[in-house]
């Protein structure tokens, strides 16, 4: 398993972290929504075009799964083509009546032998299929493409292209600054949300200014200087930045948050790269006594501890956790008090 997809399996261990005493779940007390998508989001919310399996969601940078999906863009569709939702069952591993229904529409299809897979993930390329489906039963003008003007065109799959160049050319699927479209890619639940919100706005159920546009997250100036030094890559999402090396191997992750980082190392890398290591780590660090935490750090994994280790630098907070994968650390902005 990479360190990648291990980092990404982090979040298993955060529920571990806070009967620890870590604090990094405290960050999601709030819903956390990415800014591009706060106004679209905040109408979708106020016109309850998003269906409960979403609106109490935390997180809404995370991936959307299929039955999520599928309650999203029925609810959407439901708003034009009134209708009721009972009828004969499309899929045998879901009780869901929205998904039933969209299944019965052909909105969305089964995985095969009946079900529905209703946890799997969604890719953009296949959510703009299905977006595109939809569009094609409330509009029988609507005019598709299959040309686009992504840099990436050539990963799109020849069964999505129509999808994804009609709903781009609509103006409601867009891709990134960097012109790719990235169809592999999984669709985050905002990224649904607002694009729902500009197929809403064209058949005037909403009303929005979209001041911003959606793009991803890009690594600071600095993540870029320590990659360019040491001729590694960067490659990053909506929730992660990872350091790769010249072999491709990743090197450090990063989760993308805002009151707190979470920093991940490999129990190879941070014992053969510590220097460079500590200074990536510093990067994003401004504590006076970073000799303090390096030495802690050290300690740490020298003497082969395990478990919770917390320590206070500069009034920060520094939780480590060590796993059998490697460390990783929690930097919170919750000061100390008293001794």
């Amino acid at each position: 398993m990479t360190l990648k997809r291990k980092i990404k399996n982090a979040g298993l261990l955060l529920s571990i972290f806070s009967l620890l005493g870590i604090n990094s779940m405290n960050v999601f007390a709030e819903q956390t929504v990415s800014d591009w998508a706060q106004t679209p989001f905040s109408i979708m919310q106020q016109k309850q075009l998003i269906p409960k399996s979403l609106e109490n969601d935390e997180n809404f940078q995370d991936e959307i799964n299929r039955e999520e999906f599928a309650e999203l863009v029925t609810t959407y569709y439901l708003q034009l083509k009134p209708q009721s939702i009972e009828g004969d069952g499309v899929f045998n591993d879901t009780v869901n009546p929205l998904v039933q229904l969209a299944g019965r529409l052909g909105i969305v299809n089964g995985t095969g032998e009946g079900k529905f897979s209703p946890n799997d993930k969604l890719t953009r390329e296949q959510a703009s299929t299905m977006f595109a489906r939809a569009e094609k039963m409330i509009n029988n003008n609507l005019e598709t493409t299959t040309e686009n003007s992504f840099n990436d065109k050539d990963k799109i799959s020849s069964w999505a292209n129509e999808g994804v160049s009609t709903m781009n050319k609509q103006g409601t699927i867009k891709g990134y600054p960097d012109g790719s479209f990235k169809p592999k890619s999984e669709m985050s639940k905002e990224q649904a949300i607002v694009v729902t919100a500009r197929m809403a706005k064209k058949h005037g159920i909403v009303s929005f200014d979209e001041s911003q546009e959606p793009k991803e997250s890009t690594p600071s100036n600095s993540i870029e200087e320590y990659a360019n030094k040491y001729g590694y890559r960067i490659h990053s999402s909506d929730k992660y930045i990872t350091v790769a090396d010249k072999n491709g191997e990743d090197l450090i992750s990063i989760e993308r948050k805002t009151k707190e980082c979470i920093y991940a190392f490999g129990a190879d890398q941070i014992s053969k790269n510590r220097d460079q290591s500590y200074e990536f780590l510093n990067i994003y660090t401004k504590f006076n006594e970073f000799d303090k935490l390096k030495e802690s750090i050290d300690t740490y994994i020298d003497n082969e501890e395990s478990g919770l280790k917390i320590v206070y630098i500069d009034g920060i907070k520094v939780s480590m956790y060590n796993t059998s994968y490697g460390l990783i650390l929690t930097i919170s902005n919750e000061v100390k008090t008293g001794e």
